[in-house]
């Protein structure tokens, strides 16, 4: 009888890791480019704030991205939390304060989504969605946002990992298209348009160390 269950935990461990493995953890490189929509804005202005290249960490719902400039300088990082639920962010022009807000919030009244033709990225045929949003006005200069993903279903992510994050219905999205994208289109309506596209996709291990702030620097609850 020992031997039997000694044999079903074997068996369901085994199936619990094999489920677990299927999901993406590792690094993807996006370049950066900018289209301006404000009369007085540049592409390159916005690489000086935004950077023209992002390395994006991912494990178990955990992520950081870091923008870099044409120096591969850091301009700013942004960090999820899970389990504390929270978004942190950096800028160079703050200095060493660490911004943070509940990934709780959300800013977006309602969205809508339509299906976009596939593109090809790395050799890959992606599937786009476009997501279209109302914003509260006082978070917006326009009113609307939008977000074109590109899903590429080799990045498989656990949707669990997400349930609290539900700035812009993230937590809603994921769980019909539980995927990482190979592209991206953000348009604020107002300043600009930018678009990420990846470049380089290294599965590998990640110490979850890579995704901790520093509380020693200063932290700015918005």
């Amino acid at each position: 009888m020992n031997k039997i269950i000694c044999l079903l935990i074997l068996i369901v461990c085994s199936s619990y890791n094999t489920d677990e493995a299927q999901y993406f953890e590792g690094i993807i490189v996006y370049d950066l480019s900018y289209e301006s929509i404000h009369p007085k804005g540049t592409p390159e202005m916005f690489e000086q704030i935004g950077g023209v290249k992002e390395v994006f960490y991912y494990k178990e719902g955990y992520y950081k991205r870091v923008a870099l400039n044409k120096d591969g300088q850091i301009i700013k990082t942004i960090i999820h939390d899970p389990i504390k639920k929270m978004i942190y962010g950096t800028h160079s022009s703050f200095g060493d304060t660490i911004t943070a807000y509940s990934s709780e919030d959300n800013i977006m009244k309602s969205y809508k989504t339509k299906k976009l033709t596939k593109e090809l990225v790395l050799d890959q045929e992606v599937q786009g969605y476009h997501y279209s949003y109302k914003v509260e006005e006082e978070y917006s200069q326009s009113g609307k946002f939008s977000y074109d993903f590109y899903y590429s279903k080799d990045l498989l992510v656990n949707p669990e990992h997400h349930q609290y994050q539900k700035e812009g219905f993230y937590n809603e999205i994921v769980k019909e298209h539980p995927y990482l994208s190979l592209k991206m289109i953000i348009n604020d309506y107002f300043f600009k348009k930018q678009t990420k596209t990846a470049v380089e996709v290294k599965k590998q291990k990640l110490p979850l160390d890579i995704f901790k702030i520093d509380e020693t620097k200063p932290i700015k609850k918005i």
